[in-house]
């Protein structure tokens, strides 16, 4: 799933005064309390936290999480695991109402048939 990636400037100059009451202003010892959700829309919540100094932000497992970070440009990294077979259908992770540019930073194949692959998202100009 999408990993966040490193904390850089908020695409959206006004993340910063539309939830100044989030509880992701406030970690208590430098870290998050888990179980928590923002008191604003979830775009605006990580946008807010990647301009605070600290480590990466990972998202693992939901799609309609991914789909809003991905549409809202905060994505940096997305790594997948690609497995042997196929499911015939499912639910895309980049819908075509979403484009997003993918660079591919490392492909490794695992033991057992699966390959994992990690892209860099590219900001287009």
């Amino acid at each position: 799933m999408p990993a966040i990636g490193p904390r850089k400037p908020a695409t959206s100059p006004s993340a910063s005064t539309r939830c100044p009451n989030s509880r992701l202003d406030q970690p208590q010892d430098g870290r998050l309390e888990t179980g928590r959700a923002p008191r604003c829309p979830l775009p605006e919540a990580v946008a807010r936290l990647k301009q605070q100094s600290g480590g990466n932000i990972y998202m693992h497992g939901s799609l309609s999480v991914a789909r809003q970070l991905l549409g809202a440009g905060l994505v940096d990294r997305v790594r997948l695991l690609v497995y042997p077979g196929a499911a015939g259908g499912g639910k895309q992770l980049f819908p075509s109402d979403i484009p997003v540019a993918l660079e591919l930073v490392s492909a490794a194949p695992l033991g057992n048939g699966v390959v994992a692959m990690e892209y860099r998202t590219v900001v287009k100009s």
